[in-house]
């Protein structure tokens, strides 16, 4: 499956659906693994990924991936291995990074202050960072 196309400091959603060869949902007794991969080959980043919603499905999973410095401009792809039933299974979402962005997040507010010692802008990122800039040029 393609999920789409992101730049750096988006956080985006890795979702697993986890079901048998019927398809069919399951129950997993240890959570599923994910493996992200660049377009050669390297392992980038290793998880477990933690269950959506167990109240309304059980086999419903999403991991939660800050696309960082570690995420240049190019082709992902991200393995996701459980075991149902006795049997192993292996299903895979792949995505790409656009060039741009900001490794620190989007900028979703921002703020201008301006105080006798000095101007001060106030932005806050998707991430949940804030950043206080002193005399900024504007």
């Amino acid at each position: 499956m393609y999920l789409g196309r992101f730049r750096q400091g988006d956080t985006i959603v890795l979702p697993l659906n986890a079901t048998d060869s019927a398809p069919n949902g399951v129950v997993l007794t240890r959570p599923p693994n994910v493996k992200v991969f660049d377009a050669s080959g390297n392992l980038l980043l290793s998880g477990m990924v933690p269950a959506f919603d167990t109240l309304r499905s059980v086999a419903l999973f999403e991991y939660r991936l800050q696309l960082g410095t570690a995420f240049p401009a190019g082709r992902y792809l991200a393995a996701f291995s459980y075991t149902a039933s006795g049997s192993q299974f292996l299903k895979s979402v792949a995505f790409d990074v656009l060039p741009g962005g900001d490794p620190a997040g989007q900028i979703v507010s921002m703020y201008f202050l301006q105080r006798p010692h000095a101007d001060i802008l106030v932005q806050k990122t998707d991430a949940g960072k804030r950043y206080f800039k002193r005399a900024p040029y504007l």
